[in-house]
């Protein structure tokens, strides 16, 4: 079981024992004991950690960690939150942990306008950064930065007195300010000022509107880049001035280089390692440096990715001796692709002859591949910025994405939502020898939850690493995929909300598993697409639902016009048929028993007649009175015999006026008649006068009403509806009464009120014009009197039907409905009829 060394123990110990005060334990790992600083370290480790490979790793990891804490702890210099994150890492593997987090570091931001950063400010102060403004100009910005020396600087594309490369150029060569990175926020005024920014030394570009989440997490990124590069500096540091001691003294040099965080090694001319330190060994993945120096044979061969690297390297040392941060990538023993750095020079003897190289190599990846994965968010960005349309941002995000992994071929489906089935809108193959049929025959596949890599992330919802694509139980390109040799995939969803709209897929023909950091970032690549998907279909759905909705008004405004038409038929209809059952009533019931009493009232006269004629005679022949004709004579029988004619003669008269009436009655509704029939109009204008006799009455507010009729006595037969005509002419009738009604109780005008009417014959057509002395029509109303609906009757007095009704009866006749009025002067209708039969 690994041990840690004595040396480590103690100064782990040390540290516990300076914080202990600031720590709390915690149980990690199902350990069955908690972690004891005062005791051994190694018995410590085996409780926390019950398996023999974690207790390794974490030896291994501690010892690490303790390297370089004492290396950073021995350099000149404030990297006092650098050991504090060290001395996190430590304990937590030790099983303890702070009991507050220290605040981390210092952010400046440079901005003309402070009350935009107000909020982004407020967030940077909540994850415990100490964060410091400056509003005025870079001048005062860099007085800040002599002064403070914050760790990261957030600036304006433009500020008062300078602008984009300047802003960086002046903080760059600023002593205090060459190793803080420098982000910009901000719209670039074009593109080559920030080109040039980037190449001044901007290390990141935060395009309006600022999304605060991202913003801070980028924040956090170049803190930590930041912060890993001092540390490296401080380690370089320390190295060198080691290694420079150990040409001096052998035994020195030979302990740094065995104990050397950074890989060291010495190679022959001929391409081979003479020597390499644990280190070395440890970032190939060899376990020993005998194990490196055994099984390395041809660096160039067997180390370098592209074997041209080391060409290049070897060719520079030939001319210069020396190069430093040369960066390659290397195969490692596991499979693995790693970046490194390497500062070689060349060591000759003192007649110059060359001996051999040495150099140190670092691991670089992280740092590589953090600025590969910013560099492709950025270019994202960018791309989606420009507004493209669906097809171009579905190109290039699987052709930027797959670059980025260094993967050949990628798909992207979208959902159908009706069937609940993904299918392949867009592919990408970095081959441009033709399509392969296994991207080909995605193009016309549907599939469902469940089926191949993009079925199984529709289901989880979340990303997905495959190793073996062929052991998929519902691959249905099997063959396909083993034709074109696919082992590896890796899946992306792309959310709307929680639910799953899109999958982008990866796919490699080999066996290559991401890191997780590399996936995080894909990830929130793939998001920002699907949130630019949702906008995209926001704005089509927008577009769409404002022509649905200019439709749907149109059908609206038509349904409401018919709607209109129809129920204002309908009501005429009922009423019509309303009027025409009570008019049919009034005339059964009254027809009969008048006729009854008109035709007996003759036979009635002729017996009285005969009756006074025998009293006659009688009185004639027996002049004298007998004792029982005393009492007849107290009835005063003269009287009789002279008023009862009368008084039958009144009854006859009463009767006829009541024949009359239902005669108009019938007449106005013309229940004997159906359609279309010939029409005498001043028969009708009559007929609804005498039914409007008490209408016309005096009343307690006003005076009888006096109707003036001018008939045209050669006034022509007109073809037509009778019983709508007439119910045009009560309506107009009974509006100039309530007109002249209203006015008069209002106004009390000194004037009698008159109605007039009027037949005119103008040959091809037939005009009837009704004027009253009302009021009349304000003229803001003119526009509306013919609304259905509209009225200017009190609630409850008038539903506004009667004059659309009247005008749907005259277009039905193609005839017209015209008024004119004068405000305070009265009104006229005018109806105006063909004369000519309709076709």
């Amino acid at each position: 079981m690994a041990q840690l060394s004595p040396t480590t123990a103690y100064y782990l110990r040390k540290l516990l024992r300076q914080n202990l005060d600031r720590l709390r334990s915690i149980v990690r790992h199902g350990a069955a004991l908690e972690a004891d600083p005062v005791g051994d370290l190694n018995q410590v480790l085996a409780s926390l950690y019950l398996e023999p490979d974690a207790i390794t790793q974490t030896v291994q990891e501690l010892e690490r960690l303790t390297r370089s804490h004492q290396a950073l702890a021995a350099c000149s210099g404030d990297y006092e939150s650098e050991l504090q994150k060290l001395e996190a890492q430590i304990f937590w593997l030790l099983g303890y942990k702070f009991q507050a987090t220290v605040n981390q570091c210092l952010i400046l931001i440079v901005t003309a306008d402070p009350e935009s950063v107000g909020s982004l400010a407020q967030a940077l102060v909540r994850k415990e950064y100490s964060v410091e403004i400056t509003s005025h100009s870079l001048a005062q910005a860099i007085a800040t930065v002599q002064a403070k020396q914050p760790r990261l600087i957030l600036t304006d594309m433009t500020l008062p007195d300078s602008r984009g490369h300047q802003i960086v150029k002046r903080l760059k060569e600023l002593e205090q300010g060459r190793e803080i990175p420098v982000m910009v926020m901000g719209a670039p005024q074009d593109l080559s000022e920030t080109l040039r920014a980037f190449e001044g030394g901007v290390v990141d570009y935060l395009a309006q509107p600022i999304q605060q989440e991202e913003v801070l997490a980028r924040i956090a990124y170049h803190v930590k880049v930041s912060t890993l590069l001092r540390t490296l500096t401080a380690q370089n540091l320390q190295f060198h001035q080691e290694l420079r001691q150990s040409q001096e003294e052998g035994n020195t040099y030979r302990a740094i280089f065995e104990q050397s965080v950074d890989g060291m090694f010495q190679s022959s001319l001929e391409g081979r390692y003479l020597r390499v330190n644990s280190a070395l060994a440890r970032l190939y993945g060899y376990d020993s440096p005998e194990d490196l120096l055994a099984t390395v044979t041809n660096i160039q061969e067997q180390l370098y990715v592209q074997a041209d690297r080391r060409e290049e390297l070897m060719a520079y040392l030939s001319v210069h001796d020396q190069v430093t941060e040369f960066e390659s990538q290397i195969s490692c023993k596991d499979g693995r692709c790693i970046w490194i750095s390497e500062d070689v020079r060349a060591v000759r003897d003192g007649a110059g002859q060359l001996l051999f190289y040495e150099g140190v190599v670092r691991n670089i990846d992280d740092r590589k591949r953090l600025d590969q994965r910013l560099a492709l968010q950025h270019q994202v960005t960018q791309m989606l910025a420009t507004n493209p349309t669906q097809h171009q941002a579905n190109q290039y995000l699987l052709a930027a994405i797959a670059t980025c992994l260094g993967w050949p071929l990628g798909e992207l489906w979208m959902m159908e939502m009706e069937e609940q089935q993904l299918h392949c809108v867009q592919t990408w193959q970095r081959s441009q020898d033709g399509e392969i049929p296994f991207l080909a025959e995605a193009k016309g596949l549907h599939l469902l939850w469940g089926e191949e890599v993009p079925g199984y992330v529709l289901e989880e919802g979340e990303p997905m690493w495959v190793a073996d694509v062929t052991q998929l139980p519902n691959l249905r390109r099997l063959s396909l995929a083993r034709q074109a040799g696919i082992q590896s995939a890796v899946g992306f969803p792309i959310l709307q909300g929680y639910q799953v709209f899109g999958v982008v897929v990866f796919y490699a023909q080999s066996l290559v598993e991401l890191e997780a950091n590399l996936m995080q970032t894909i990830a929130t690549i793939v998001q920002q697409f699907g949130q630019f998907v949702e906008r995209k279909q926001a704005d089509m759905a927008l577009r769409r639902s404002e022509i649905q909705l200019r439709q749907k008004t149109q059908q609206l405004e038509t349904t409401l016009r018919h709607l209109q038409q129809t129920q204002i038929k309908m009501i005429q209809q009922e009423k019509m048929s309303s009027l025409g059952q009570l008019v049919a009533g009034i005339s059964h019931e009254m027809n009969n028993p008048i006729s009854f009493i008109y035709s007996n009232l003759v036979y009635a006269e002729d017996y009285i007649q005969d009756l006074i004629s025998v009293v006659k005679i009688y009185r004639s022949y027996y002049p004298e009175s007998i004792p029982e004709l005393i009492e007849a004579d107290a009835l005063d029988i003269e009287f009789l015999l002279q008023d009862f004619p009368k008084l039958l003669k009144s009854i006859q008269t009463g009767s006829q006026r009541i024949r009359n009436i239902v005669s108009a009655l019938r007449s106005f509704a013309r229940l004997d008649e159906a359609g279309e029939k010939p029409t005498q109009l001043n028969q009708a204008l009559e007929n609804i006068v005498m039914l409007l006799g008490a209408r016309l009455a005096e009343t307690l507010q006003r005076p009888a009403i006096q109707v003036m009729q001018q008939y045209d006595p050669a006034l022509p037969v007109v073809t037509c509806d009778p019983g709508q005509i007439n119910q045009i002419l009560m309506i107009l009738i009974l509006n100039a009464i309530e007109a002249i009604d209203r006015f008069w109780i209002e106004t009390s005008p000194d004037r009698e009120p008159i109605i007039r009417l009027q037949t005119l014959n103008q040959g091809e057509t037939l005009q009837i014009r009704i004027l009253d002395n009302g009021p009349g029509i304000p003229p803001e109303l003119h526009q509306r009197i013919f609304d259905p609906f509209f009225t200017t009757k009190p609630v409850g007095q008038g539903t506004g039907m009667g004059l659309p009704i009247a005008y749907q009866i005259m277009e039905h006749h193609r005839g017209k409905l015209e008024f004119q009025s004068q405000w305070g002067q009265g009104a006229e209708f005018i109806v105006t009829l063909p004369l000519l039969e309709k076709d």
